[in-house]
């Protein structure tokens, strides 16, 4: 945040030195939206995982992008997630606050015989490294103290406004926002590479095989659905009963500091008696009064544990009804864009109907016309085959004319003759059709070829037949 800091291990504490103690409270962050629901549901209802820690909660999550390695980039998400822990206050009752993964199996008791073994000095802000790998601190189960967490809380904002925009282009995870940031806030370590066997980085996080038959480990990742997840915690169960290690072992042992008890002041003579009946009968109403106490006591934690049941309930009730209120938007985009579409569709009905009837109205034109000029083609048709039907009945009668007047003619070829009074030559139109006659030999020629030619004349000077 400031400029470089020495990160620092914890010492050990000595004989003579508190330990802090290994009271838990944990929480799991589920998107009830993706497969891990059933993951989470399953350890609800079993309550097994974060429900053997001394108290407990479950955050609703969102989903955010992936890096292309496929971890989720939810630095931002879980800065929200942990001012919700703040906000809440319950880690303040307990020595260690544990964040752990839907797909994690995780077992309360074995850490804290794991805490109990690095021999915390009470007090210290300080976080555990949990693999010999990368960065050391897999998001798995991420470990620290109340005064780490509440360091966090003072100082924490910082982080946000420095590390989440330099983190960005890198697209790292949560674990590796926390651990920077408590590195640079002043927070410590300590290091326990035995807490937690991480598939997802194989050999190098103490996972050599897919085997949750350690009975010293105290969480195995990552095991997404509900069969993998149960066999891997029975096999881990079976190997700490084996190592001698129960699921009692390691109980909640609180450093919180005990209430305090004042000292009864010396008395003696008729007083010190006095004293004594007054202490004989407190000890014997508290003798009556002791089993409707721890009654009382079982109730409250039954009732604690029905709050804690139905602050469940409401989160999951809560992400079902985003869900809902999701989808009914979803539903009124659809239906808007299912009116767009169907008052698109009439628009085009429409505008197909009025092309339909200007087609309509042109093909009647275009009959309306081609009936016209059928009409127009039968009476040319009729007027052509009337003067077809006369020009026969003329060349009919023509003919017959022609044969009438040739049966009527006789013509004479008188050599030498010279029409009276014509000096230029004859222009004599021909009866029958023109024919080049203008020699002797083809007025003679077209005489002999026509039988109605009875005799032909020439005229040499007249140019005539």
């Amino acid at each position: 945040i400031g400029g470089f800091r020495e990160v620092r291990k914890v010492v050990p504490a000595g004989e003579a030195t508190t330990k802090q103690g290994t009271s838990l409270f944990c929480f799991m962050v589920v998107n009830w939206k993706l497969e891990e629901q059933a993951v989470a549901n399953n350890i609800k209802d079993k309550k097994l995982g974060i429900f053997e820690c001394d108290a407990q909660t479950i955050l609703t999550g969102w989903e955010v992008a992936k890096t292309p390695w496929a971890t989720w980039i939810n630095a931002d998400a879980f800065v929200k997630l942990w001012q919700q822990i703040k906000d809440d206050g319950e880690y303040t009752k307990h020595d260690w606050v544990v964040k752990v993964d839907a797909d994690t199996v995780f077992f309360p008791n074995m850490l804290r015989m794991h805490l109990d073994s690095l021999k915390v000095p009470q007090g210290s802000r300080a976080y555990v490294k949990n693999v010999n790998y990368g960065i050391q601190f897999q998001g798995a189960i991420e470990v620290f103290s109340r005064q780490a967490v509440q360091l966090y809380f003072d100082k924490g904002g910082a982080c946000a406004d420095k590390i989440l925009p330099a983190q960005a282009n890198e697209k790292a995870g949560e674990n590796f926002y926390m651990k920077t940031c408590m590195d640079a806030i002043g927070a410590d370590t300590l290091e326990d590479f035995n807490l937690l066997r991480d598939a997802t980085c194989g050999a190098d996080c103490g996972a050599a095989d897919a085997t949750c038959g350690d009975g010293w480990v105290a969480a195995y990742h990552a095991h997404r659905d509900v069969d993998g997840w149960n066999a891997c915690h029975d096999e881990a169960r079976a190997a700490q009963l084996k190592a001698g290690h129960k699921p009692s072992d390691g109980g909640p042992v609180s450093s919180l500091p005990p209430p305090a008890v004042e000292d009864l002041p010396a008395v003696a003579g008729a007083d010190a008696t006095a004293a004594q009946d007054l202490l004989k009968q407190a000890k014997d109403l508290n003798a009556r009064l002791s089993p409707d106490a721890e009654a009382a006591k079982n109730a409250a934690d039954a009732a604690s544990k029905q709050i804690d049941d139905a602050k469940h309930e409401i989160e999951h009730a809560q992400a079902a009804i985003a869900d809902a209120k999701k989808r009914a938007s979803d539903a009124r985009d659809d239906e808007a864009k299912a009116e767009k579409e169907l008052s698109e569709a009439a628009s085009a009905e429409e505008a197909a109907t009025k092309l339909l009837a200007d087609e309509q109205a042109q093909k009647a034109t275009l009959d309306s016309e081609k009936a016209a000029a059928q009409s127009g083609f039968d009476a040319a048709k009729a007027a052509a085959d009337d003067v077809a039907d006369k020009l026969n009945r003329a060349i009919a009668a023509e003919t017959k004319e022609r044969k009438d007047i040739a049966s009527l003619r006789f013509c004479m070829d008188l050599p030498g003759v010279r029409v009276k009074g014509a000096s230029a030559p004859l222009n004599m139109s021909a009866i029958v059709m023109p024919v080049d006659t203008s020699t002797p030999e083809m007025c003679r020629d077209w005489c002999r070829q026509h039988n109605s030619c009875k005799q032909s004349i020439f005229s040499a000077g007249n140019k005539g037949c």
